[in-house]
């Protein structure tokens, strides 16, 4: 009997640890750490703006930061999905892994955007995705389409250790002239045995004859900011 309760024992802590080991490093501030699956609602929209389709002729081989999604025109200071090629692959000697430490929401005010609503009073709008959530999908298949392995442990003392905080988001939409304008600002440490360096990653997007009907349509601009900062993240470690 009591051989019987060891073993349901040492499974309930199996179960346990592997559960932990599932989860991913999101952090709702810089003091507490706390781990979060991925919601649906956010894998949802990963998946939307994964779908996002690019020119990808000789062109404009490396990708556009200038498309037409439903109607609307998105500009942005740097490609929104790149055309992947061999100058884009990680070809240094060696796998390089990326170990994802902590992602942080640091943002003092939650707000990403304001607006005018029909009656002309100015309103902000808090952020629905989960910026966490989002910046560690995007950055994961990103590093990976490069041929750069993302661990889920700080595997050898060269492996480089990533730490992200988002500090803000800001945006304003012209409801009479259907234009939205914002912008990301985050602060990003990566460190192995070697070094131990920082680098500020700002992004922004413009977006023309855009109707917003509802708040919940914002949400896919948020995503695309979080996907370009995941993508110029992807481009500092891709030239280590």
């Amino acid at each position: 009997m009591l051989k019987i309760k060891s073993v349901f024992l040492y499974f309930l802590m199996a179960m346990f640890f592997y559960g932990c080991a599932s989860l991913n490093p999101f952090s709702t501030n810089e003091i507490e750490d706390k781990y979060f699956q991925i919601a649906s609602k956010d894998e949802t929209l990963f998946k939307d703006i994964m779908r996002i389709k690019v020119d990808c002729t000789k062109e404009n081989s490396v990708g556009t930061r200038r498309v037409l999604i439903n109607g609307a025109e998105y500009s942005s200071d740097i490609a929104i999905k790149y055309c992947l090629r061999k100058n884009l692959v990680d070809t240094n000697v060696g796998l390089k892994k990326v170990f994802l430490h902590r992602i942080v929401d640091g943002r003092k005010d939650a707000s990403v955007f304001s607006y005018t609503k029909r009656k002309g009073k100015i309103t902000a709008l808090d952020s629905s995705p989960s910026l966490e959530a989002l910046y560690y999908m995007f950055l994961k298949q990103e590093l990976n389409s490069r041929g750069i392995m993302v661990v889920e442990t700080q595997t050898s003392p060269y492996t480089y250790r990533l730490d992200f905080t988002f500090n803000k988001t800001d945006g304003f939409y012209d409801r009479t002239n259907q234009t939205l304008d914002g912008k990301l600002e985050a602060k990003l440490n990566i460190s192995n045995i070697n070094f131990n360096k920082d680098f500020n990653i700002n992004t922004k997007q413009y977006v023309k004859n855009l109707k917003i009907r509802n708040s919940d349509e914002f949400d896919f601009f948020v995503g695309l900011l979080v996907k370009q900062a995941a993508i110029k993240t992807a481009n500092i470690i891709t030239k280590f």
